[in-house]
């Protein structure tokens, strides 16, 4: 299969844009002939399909026939003001006044919590490049596991934008002992690095294991 494409790899817009697809019979076999099926009714209306038969490498014919394979067509439509979403410090645009947007996150996953009082023990942490200046969103997500019920774990932010107080959860039963949770708030940073630290503590008599825990920014203005 080749698909004619413009000079970013994108479908060709406002010009021809050519797809051959190729049966390749490897023996003697039968195939299907439907007669003029290409036309009124198999034909979208901005597009043509040629029927295109070779035996043995000899070209048979070039007409509206159909030999032994049927083509779907479906019409995208590709918006001019797109842009890609870099990931891990990279950064892309849509073209020149496009806000250049950026996301770096860092994962931690499957952390025993042993300590039982604040600031607790830090299970994860992403330090950014030298960022600059705009509007950011700060968040994380994470699931924890706990072995008993009516039991609290405490977490709380540190670094550049520390959490003032800690946030507790506990898990309903012992049927249901998994908390999760996703939080993202914006900030209006002036540039620099970025620091972000996610703390965990438990009260005892319990295990509690943060089966994951992610820390995100990102450029959104």
């Amino acid at each position: 299969m080749l698909t004619a494409t413009g000079a970013l790899g994108e479908p060709g817009q406002g010009a021809a844009t050519t797809l051959d697809v190729s049966v390749p019979v490897l023996d003697l076999t039968k195939y299907s002939e439907a007669l003029n099926y290409w036309g009124i009714g198999t034909l979208p209306d901005w597009g043509t399909v040629t029927g295109y038969l070779a035996l043995a490498g000899v070209v048979q014919s070039v007409d509206n026939n159909a030999y032994g394979v049927d083509i779907e067509f479906q019409e995208a439509y590709v918006s001019p003001d797109w842009e890609f979403l870099a990931t891990s410090g990279g950064s892309s645009s849509s073209g020149s006044g496009a806000v250049v947007q950026t996301y770096h996150y860092n994962k931690a996953s499957a952390i025993d919590v042993a300590s039982t009082a604040s600031p607790g023990q830090e299970v994860n942490a992403l330090v950014t490049p030298d960022l600059p200046a705009g509007v950011y969103e700060i968040g994380y997500s994470f699931n924890m596991t706990f072995s008993a019920k009516d039991k609290t774990a405490f977490f709380q932010l540190t670094g550049t934008f520390p959490d003032a107080e800690a946030f507790g959860e506990e898990a309903p039963s012992t049927t249901a002992n998994h908390k999760n949770r996703y939080y993202m708030y914006p900030v209006v940073w002036p540039g620099g690095i970025m620091t972000i630290g996610h703390n965990f503590w438990k009260e005892s008599g319990y295990t509690l294991t943060v089966d994951f825990s992610d820390l995100i920014v990102k450029k959104v203005g």
